[in-house]
Parts: structure tokens; sequence; C-alpha cells
């Protein structure tokens, strides 16, 4: 049987949650993850930074702005494609 233990990171990424936006997505894309835990400057687990978290601020915004371009762009030019 496989263990809870086995299958989680070993090395968690984390940033200060002082960390601008555009540092902490650069960070999750480079490394391939999902979410990124937030701690304060004593390294104290503030929350949790997550792409879902992204979406929403995304949304907030860019419901806010004349973005025609981005909400008719087809999703297959810019969706993950699928290797051979």
């Amino acid at each position: 049987m496989i263990t809870v233990a086995k299958l989680m990171t070993q090395n968690v990424i984390t940033a200060e949650n002082s960390t601008p936006i555009s540092t902490i997505i650069n960070r999750m894309v480079n490394n391939k993850i999902g979410s990124i835990i937030l701690t304060d400057e004593g390294d104290f687990l503030t929350g949790i930074f997550t792409e879902s978290d992204l979406l929403r601020l995304l949304h907030q915004h860019l419901m806010d702005e004349n973005i025609d371009w981005l909400w008719s762009t087809p999703i297959k030019k810019v969706m993950s494609k699928q290797s051979n």
C-alpha cells in the first residue's frame, strides 16, 4: 500500500507573503506547481496562493478592462497541448 508520506512533496516551495504577485507566478510556472505556500518574515505559515486565486484575480481585473480580443480568443491558441 502507498502511504500519504510517499506521495507528499518533500521540498515545498514557499514565499514570503510580501512577495510581488509577478514573482510568485514566475516561481509557480518555473517549478510547474499549482500553488505556493506563503509565510511571514518569521517563516510562519500565513496562507496559500493557488491557480484558483490567480484566476479569480484575473477575472476581477479583466472584467473592468476593454479586452474583447481576449474574451473571444479561441482557447486552442492558449491551451497546453498534448504531447505525443
